[in-house]
């Protein structure tokens, strides 16, 4: 396949040189800089990249002169320009206000492979590798593209200095299109014939968009966590890598899909109280627990974000509220730490009655909006009388002809 790379600098070149090493393409390349070209024919020194010489060596990959001339030899071309923020920060100063990206470098990239595919009237994918923020690509993206291109939004999950390895050998390959098929050529591209293809995640832009940022996010809130102990460790005399050792042990829940579903705040007699008194902890020897403290608020924050979603549906319909379940998880009677006795803390007013299940719904009922507290297994067997609103958010519920249901975070067809 031929492939051609728009933006060619640290990250963009190691993976055209990925493409051409290893997944045997015909790869061509376009940058404002003059760096790129220097690099490849051996003027300047490379960056600081694990296995870019290899990479380098007998390299053919051709820099052109123009966005058109790679569209023009590609069939393929993969835009791998910044997004910073538009400050310039980059972590290495105390943080300003938070903000978008520019994307005004990926929008002129974009806008000029959709103006030359539509001259050359030539069918082409454009695979976008720059980070966004969720909206971008339907946004920003989508109306630049003529219908000779077909947009498809990979992120690639690697760090600077390991960024041919991390490409090569990804935990997962994320895609966002609008349809499976437009992702196929990028798919075939790939350098991972061995790839299993349940690792291999083709979804929507907006989803796509918020796993790759959520995939940093998930790092960050980690070396939090060390941060955290490492502080509290010193204030009270601890070892902050024998706790880290005991966390990774924990490869059953903590090292593990569980707990990342969507769904209620933190619950149970532990989590939430212990939470709480580390950041207690925090503040009494002198230091700081701003983590713990953070996921207590937020905690609180999602409970009053969800009692909002059924004050909104009860005052849209008027309908009664039935809240359904109050333990802390399915199959126990223990309320301590429920997260759904929390969400009716903030909408006690809706509500005087918490429906443990016992069976059935009880005989008789009219229409209702009913709350899943607790993803008690009898709740997803129901038959709803016709008219209410079910909200679901643990997304377990059927769908039911005459029956609202609502996932929140969740995209329903």
């Amino acid at each position: 396949m031929r492939l051609g790379f728009i933006g060619t600098g640290r990250v963009g070149l190691v993976l055209a040189l990925c493409m051409e090493r290893h997944g045997g393409h015909q790869v061509c390349g376009y940058d404002v800089s003059d760096r790129p070209r220097q690099i490849l024919a051996g003027e300047t020194p490379p960056p600081a990249e694990e296995g870019i010489a290899e990479l380098l060596d007998g390299s053919r990959i051709g820099m052109l002169p123009s966005v058109a001339d790679v569209v023009a030899r590609s069939d393929l071309v993969m835009v791998c320009v910044q997004t910073p923020h538009p400050g310039g920060w980059t972590g290495s100063t105390p943080m300003e206000a938070p903000s978008d990206f520019d994307y005004s470098y990926l929008i002129q990239a974009v806008s000029a492979v959709g103006k030359a595919a539509a001259e050359q009237d030539k069918p082409i994918t454009l695979v976008v590798v720059s980070t966004v923020l969720p909206g971008t690509c339907e946004r920003e993206l989508l109306p630049l593209c003529p219908p000779q291109v077909r947009l498809v939004y990979a992120p690639s999950l690697i760090s600077l200095g390991t960024v041919a390895r991390d490409f090569l050998e990804p935990e997962v390959v994320i895609v966002g299109c609008r349809d499976a098929a437009d992702a196929q050529p990028y798919l075939q591209a790939l350098p991972l014939p061995m790839w299993p293809l349940d690792r291999t995640c083709a979804m929507d832009f907006a989803s796509a968009e918020l796993a790759k940022m959520s995939y940093n996010l998930f790092t960050v809130a980690k070396q939090a966590v060390g941060a955290t102990i490492a502080r509290l460790a010193d204030q009270c005399g601890a070892d902050a890598d024998k706790v880290a050792a005991v966390l990774s042990c924990g490869t059953r829940r903590l090292l593990s899909p569980m707990y990342l579903r969507a769904g209620m705040p933190a619950a149970g007699p532990c989590h939430p109280r212990d939470v709480s008194a580390l950041a207690w902890l925090g503040e009494q020897a002198g230091g700081t627990a701003a983590l713990p403290l953070c996921l207590a608020m937020d905690r609180e924050d999602h409970a009053r974000w969800l009692a909002g979603i059924v004050r909104r549906e009860h005052e849209r319909t008027g309908l009664p509220v039935l809240p359904l379940g109050a333990a802390y998880k399915p199959g126990t009677r223990i309320t301590a730490g429920s997260a759904a006795m929390l969400v009716w803390q903030y909408a006690q007013d809706l509500a005087d009655l918490v429906f443990d299940p016992m069976g059935a719904l009880p005989e008789g009922l009219g229409p209702q909006i009913f709350f899943i507290g607790c993803a008690e297994p009898e709740f997803a067997t129901y038959e709803w009388p016709p008219g209410s609103v079910v909200i679901d958010p643990f997304g377990y519920i059927p769908s039911r002809e005459g029956v609202t249901l609502i996932t929140p975070g969740r995209r329903r067809p």
